[in-house]
């Protein structure tokens, strides 16, 4: 598989897209940076709709490269130094995900709840 080499393409778009709240918010996906914080987001049940991995990082980790492709997930290769274009930070992030946010919490509490108490 030929790695993702361009900033505009639609995938690296949106990831880039997602360093907003507004941006998070409008796509309803966030950032997961780093194999630690995917493999938690996984456990916790997080729905990713995709990983990108550095063309470099695919050798670092195979067993987390392993159990994304057992898991049906799909893994993208990136060419090196374009995660860090996404993230924008200085330190090099190797893995990335797009996660799904989980639906929002209502904060009005319905009425008759044992928030409130009679008096």
């Amino acid at each position: 598989m030929t790695p993702i080499d361009a900033i505009k393409d639609p995938r690296i778009a949106t990831a880039r897209s997602l360093a907003t709240r507004a941006g998070r918010d409008a796509a309803g996906l966030c950032r997961v940076e780093g194999p630690s914080l995917i493999r938690q987001a996984r456990a916790a049940g997080a729905r990713l709709a995709y990983v990108l991995t550095s063309v470099d990082a695919t050798g670092d980790d195979p067993s987390l490269h392993a159990e994304l492709c057992d898991a049906h997930m799909p893994v993208h290769t990136v060419r090196a130094g374009l995660l860090r274009k996404i993230t924008g930070g200085a330190k090099p992030v190797d893995w990335l995900a797009v996660a799904h946010l989980p639906a929002p919490c209502s904060t009005v509490a319905p009425a008759g709840s044992p928030t409130r108490r009679p008096r």
